[in-house]
C-alpha cells in the first residue's frame, strides 16, 4: 500500500544474486536446519568448529560422563535431564539431541558400563 511504512525483512540481494541475512552471511552458505545445525557442513556457530561428526561422539561423552555424576550423587530419582545437562554446560535441547528421556540415558550408561566390562574381560583372558 501506498504510504505505508516497509518492514525489513532481515535479507539484502547481494552482488550474485543471492540473499545475504542481517548479519552478513550469504543465505546459501549457512541455511540452518531447525536444530541449529548447517545443512552443508560445519555449524552455524562458526567457520572453525569441529565437524559434527567428531562434535556430536564428544557431546554424547560428556553428557554421560555428566549423567554419572549426577547419578551418583543425587540418585536416579534426584537427578534431571536439566541438571545433568548443566553438568555437562549444554543446554537441555543438546541432552534431547542425544536422549529420549532420563531412563535413555541411564541405558546409554548401562551399555558403556557393559562394552567396558566386556573388553576387561578380553583383556584379561589374553
Amino acid at each position: 500500500m501506498k504510504g505505508s511504512p516497509r518492514r525489513s525483512t532481515g535479507t539484502a540481494k547481494t552482488r550474485g544474486g543471492g540473499s545475504r541475512s542481517a548479519r552478513g552471511r550469504t543465505a546459501s552458505t549457512t541455511s540452518a536446519t531447525t536444530d541449529g545445525r548447517s545443512a552443508e557442513g560445519p555449524p552455524a556457530r562458526g567457520r572453525h568448529a569441529p565437524p559434527l561428526e567428531v562434535r556430536l561422539p564428544r557431546q554424547r561423552q560428556r553428557l554421560l560422563e555428566a549423567a554419572a555424576a549426577e547419578f551418583a550423587t543425587r540418585g536416579f530419582a534426584g537427578a534431571s535431564s536439566e541438571s545433568i545437562s548443566r553438568q555437562a554446560g549444554m543446554s537441555k535441547a543438546t541432552f534431547y539431541e542425544h536422549f529420549a528421556n532420563k531412563e535413555d540415558c541411564i541405558l546409554a550408561l548401562f551399555d558403556r558400563a557393559a562394552d567396558d566390562l566386556g573388553e576387561a574381560m578380553s583383556d584379561a583372558a589374553r
